[in-house]
């Protein structure tokens, strides 16, 4: 089992997929996996520009996994908020971004809304909503709060036993926390993500907030690849202290993946767009050759294919995970498929 990894790899910044390091350097500890690359601290500080701050990260719509529905992950987000907590209860959203979650349960008769994040050019539009906002930690230890959620924004942070800390500080009797994170164990290829700082499997987060609370994992029919969990505060002593063992080797996987990358020595098409398809591109070089889509929808990119054509090109395919693309590889049974 790797506990630890020095590989030459493609690092790149979530918000944009350019290449930022050519080197991934990651460590296993039974509470998460850490970015300890001496560049991380750098690429975070993207984060407090006017450039990210016009980055709209709540434009993806996740399709529902049984139905032909679609929604951005505030709105999920917001369905879970108002079935289990109070319109009075007073909620921080830690790492608010442009504030879309806030807006939309402000719309929804939430009353007690606050914002906290690094970049202080989102102040002046929650303000204007009368949402309070800060990019000061100091500014939250007065508070007290009902929810906490952390939207895809703990992986982000500094240092996680800090937060950990003001946590305990700012939460009330019977708080909860809500969190969205990504699922190491699904996508071991987001290790490629430079400017993160942390990453989990599910294990991890019951090891990291076990002197919290409890940590319950929420089933969700939008977030395949993401984790997503409701922790319950416990104040006092009665936590369990008993860490669990983890035993997975997401970090052999990642190796693993990439090296078969690597070694592919054919010209290739590359199922979907995203960060894996990127990766691929980097890695393949003049050997990749379109990314495949179900369907064009006004693109005019050259590079980007709809499977007929893909058919008709006699080319590879390559694509990743075996369980979420399940159904386009029985479709292609009799093609040919490279699945990473």
């Amino acid at each position: 089992m790797i506990n630890q990894i020095n590989i030459k790899s493609p690092g790149l910044r979530h918000s944009d997929l350019k290449i930022i390091s050519n080197k991934i350097n990651i460590k296993k500890t039974q509470f998460f996996y850490k970015n300890i690359s001496r560049n991380n601290r750098l690429f975070r500080k993207e984060f407090e520009t006017k450039r990210y701050s016009k980055f709209f990260h709540d434009k993806t719509l996740f399709k529902n996994l049984y139905s032909n529905f679609y929604k951005r992950r505030s709105e999920v987000l917001l369905s879970l908020i108002s079935k289990k907590f109070s319109r009075e209860c007073k909620i921080l959203d830690f790492g608010c971004n442009r504030g879309e979650l806030l807006l939309n349960l402000k719309k929804h008769n939430f009353k007690n809304l606050y914002g906290y994040d690094i970049n202080n050019y989102f102040r002046k539009s929650l303000l204007k909503n009368n949402i309070y906002f800060t990019n000061s930690l100091k500014n939250l230890k007065s508070l007290k709060f009902d929810l906490i959620i952390f939207s895809h924004s703990l992986q982000y942070v500094d240092d996680i036993f800090a937060i950990k800390r003001l946590i305990k500080k700012i939460t009330k009797k019977n708080a909860k926390i809500i969190l969205v994170i990504n699922d190491i164990s699904k996508r071991p290829l987001s290790f490629s993500f430079s400017d993160q700082n942390y990453f989990f499997d599910k294990l991890m987060l019951k090891n990291l907030f076990l002197e919290i609370g409890s940590v319950k994992f929420l089933k969700s029919d939008y977030f395949f690849n993401d984790i997503l969990a409701l922790i319950k505060i416990k104040k006092g002593n009665k936590v369990n202290k008993k860490l669990i063992k983890i035993k997975k080797d997401n970090i052999g996987i990642f190796k693993k993946k990439i090296n078969k990358l690597k070694t592919i020595n054919q010209n290739c098409n590359v199922y979907h767009y995203n960060f894996q398809s990127k990766i691929a591109k980097i890695l393949l070089k003049d050997r990749f050759k379109s990314i495949v889509v179900k369907k064009k929808i006004k693109i005019k990119s050259k590079s980007i294919i709809e499977i007929k054509q893909h058919l008709n090109s006699k080319l590879p395919l390559i694509v990743f995970g075996k369980k979420e693309n399940e159904n386009l590889i029985l479709k292609l049974k009799n093609k040919k498929i490279i699945i990473i």
